[in-house]
């Protein structure tokens, strides 16, 4: 009878067995570590590419923001509630209509479509 060929035994090393074990904690460790680092990298361009000094939410730049005291109109829009009539529409197509101007006025193919004048900021 021939010889039987004993099974191969997996040996596994301590750190893989470990690993194994704890699967679970080692992807929160590494989910945290990568979003830390997500983090330091876009405070770098943050800081880099000159966006904080336009950042006027900063506690440094109260003074500047309440010296800027003119506050854009605000548009309150069409009522989500109330009665669905004819007047309703009439007054949803005149706001449409208004905002729809203003919109096809803007190029967007022109050279500068974000600068302050497209965007009526200034």
């Amino acid at each position: 009878m021939p010889e039987e060929i004993p099974e191969v035994v997996k040996i596994e090393t301590v750190p893989i067995k470990h690993a194994k074990d704890h699967k679970l904690l080692i992807l929160v460790f590494a989910s945290v570590g990568i979003s830390l680092l997500m983090v330091v990298f876009s405070m770098f361009l943050y800081i880099n590419t000159g966006a904080s000094q336009l950042d006027l939410s900063r506690p440094g730049y109260v003074d500047i923001r309440t010296q800027n005291g003119d506050k854009p109109e605000r548009f309150d829009g069409f009522e989500a509630t109330g009665e669905l009539n004819k007047e309703s529409l009439n007054e949803f197509s005149k706001l449409y209509e208004t905002k729809l101007k203003e919109i096809e006025q803007v190029n967007a193919f022109s050279s500068d479509p974000l600068s302050p004048k497209s965007l009526r900021i200034e």
